[in-house]
């Protein structure tokens, strides 16, 4: 925890040299970009910090408002396949289903996180109703 606490804020001071609304624009015109692009967008800004990969690095991206960067956890790769049809998920790596959720929502005209948060919840209730208190 400590790394990375020290690690980001000297990664974030530099990204935020110019001012947040600068670092804003930049995330912003990034995540208008070509999902290849937004990947090595997130790949490079986690490498000076440590135990942060493009999963964290996009939660902390949408947490902070950019909710085109979607991070695919296993409710991604548990419901895409009965979704898309296909036999498993599993067997790509984090680029590929970074690709492909960013390519699915732009195909049904959808925000990623939008894409990944129904994932969830289809996931974690299936057909059921959540119990309500």
């Amino acid at each position: 925890m400590t790394r990375v606490m020290l690690d980001g804020t000297v990664e974030m001071s530099k990204r935020l040299e110019k001012g947040i609304d600068s670092f804003y624009r930049t995330v912003g015109s990034v995540s208008a970009l070509s999902p290849e692009a937004m990947w090595k967008y997130v790949k490079d800004f986690g490498k000076p910090i440590g135990f942060v990969g493009p999963a964290l690095l996009c939660d902390f991206l949408k947490e902070i408002g950019v909710f085109r960067f979607v991070k695919v956890d296993h409710h991604f790769l548990n419901e895409f396949p009965r979704l898309l049809g296909v036999q498993d998920c599993k067997t790509m790596g984090e680029k590929q289903h970074f690709i492909l959720s960013q390519t699915v929502a732009d195909a049904v005209g959808i925000i990623p996180f939008y894409l990944d948060r129904i994932l969830y919840e289809w996931g974690r209730y299936g057909d059921k109703q959540p119990t309500r208190i």
